[in-house]
């Protein structure tokens, strides 16, 4: 109770003195002074401790003394459609050797220095390289849950068009990395700044030229990442010529060949062969 205070001393208090003594206002005054100090120190530390915490374990190799074991990490690479005309790569790992059937959680208990079935901080760690990887992975995470973008396809990830730009030159330098696609394995990501691999071929048939297109088959086009896709190369496009592969490709799905009149003809050499250049080799 805030207003009786049942105390007792041991003082020789005055027999006819019905108050308590001085040693208990001063003990009280004193009780109470120091729960004024603890209430201000508990916001003073706890706002120290902000920047006096500890760093949890880097899961990243230390270039000094590190004694803890370097785990390998794979990454396989499958082509996920996520719309319709759209295309995005979905990423799995493994490490050691042991699929990682939920990433989400494992990429969580490693960058909050926890342990999780494939992983303990005091006992493994990365590669510098592999731990920049799995960073840019766990930022995906983080994305999706801000979003709420999570996909029903928990043991992978799907990489963005907004990740692909920090991810791709360091997946590219992974040792163990390999794209699947429609039963074919390729044991690396290249990204190359050339021209895609096709062929639009031109002949004359009667008064009419005809165009066909060669390369196409077990190619993907990545509008979301402005690339294309073929025999295990990722060329860096334009995101109009993505667009202009795309359409294209949907044109030859339902015409194995484009003819052209005489005065159509014309046209295509002055203003479309320039560009269709720059998307493959145009044969005369």
């Amino acid at each position: 109770d805030e207003k009786n205070v049942k105390a007792t001393c041991s003082c020789p208090k005055l027999a006819h003195f019905t108050l308590q003594c001085q040693h208990v206002a001063a003990t009280i005054l004193a009780i109470e002074e120091q729960q004024k100090m603890t209430g201000e120190n508990e916001l003073t530390n706890e706002f120290m401790s902000i920047f006096q915490s500890s760093k949890p374990q880097s899961s990243r190799q230390q270039r000094h003394f590190e004694q803890r074991e370097e785990l390998e990490v794979a990454y396989t690479l499958k082509p996920q459609q996520v719309e319709e005309d759209e295309l995005l790569w979905a990423i799995s790992l493994e490490v050691d050797s042991q699929l990682i059937d939920a990433p989400r959680s494992f990429l969580q208990a490693v960058f909050q220095s926890v342990a999780h079935d494939y992983y303990d901080p005091k006992l493994h760690c990365f590669s510098a390289l592999n731990d920049a990887i799995l960073y840019q992975l766990r930022q995906i995470v983080r994305d999706e849950q801000l979003y709420g973008s999570r996909p029903n396809d928990d043991d992978a990830l799907i990489v963005p068009p907004s990740s692909w730009q920090a991810l791709a030159p360091l997946i590219t330098q992974a040792e163990q990395v390999s794209i699947h696609l429609a039963g074919r394995q390729f044991q690396h990501v290249e990204i190359v700044q050339g021209t895609p691999p096709l062929i639009f071929d031109l002949k004359e048939q009667q008064e009419d030229v005809v165009l066909t297109v060669a390369g196409f088959d077990q190619t993907l086009i990545f509008a979301g990442y402005q690339m294309f896709f073929s025999d295990g190369k990722l060329y860096q496009l334009t995101q109009q010529d993505c667009e202009r592969l795309l359409e294209l490709k949907g044109m030859l799905q339902k015409a194995n060949q484009i003819t052209f009149t005489p005065t159509q003809f014309e046209i295509f050499m002055k203003k479309i062969v320039p560009g269709l250049k720059k998307l493959g080799q145009v044969k005369l």
